[in-house]
């Protein structure tokens, strides 16, 4: 999504949420998806990870921007286009 704001464009993209499930080794999972993805559950070799959505204005995550500003613990689409919607409107700065 492309926000114009006077005479500049901003970019604007939402990342859904994402799942999977993995076999192995809890230390080898963990080095491998590193700390973009949590380990929600694991049982007898078998993890299921878990990678939170995001927001991101100009390539930069603003993740942690929105949900601080509107007072919310999850991101949703709905809220990111809130917040593109106040950007637009001059509400909100970047």
């Amino acid at each position: 999504m492309n926000i114009k704001v006077g005479d500049k464009i901003i970019s604007a993209i939402y990342i859904e949420s994402q799942s999977m499930k993995v076999q192995g080794k809890w230390e080898d999972i963990k080095k491998r998806y590193g700390d973009d993805w949590k380990i929600k559950e694991f049982n007898n070799g078998y993890g299921l990870l878990i990678k939170k959505s995001d927001a991101l204005i100009n390539g930069v995550s603003h993740r942690k921007k929105i949900l601080e500003r509107y007072h919310k613990t999850s991101l949703t689409r709905s809220l990111f286009e809130r917040y593109c919607h106040d950007i637009e409107t001059g509400k909100v700065v970047v």
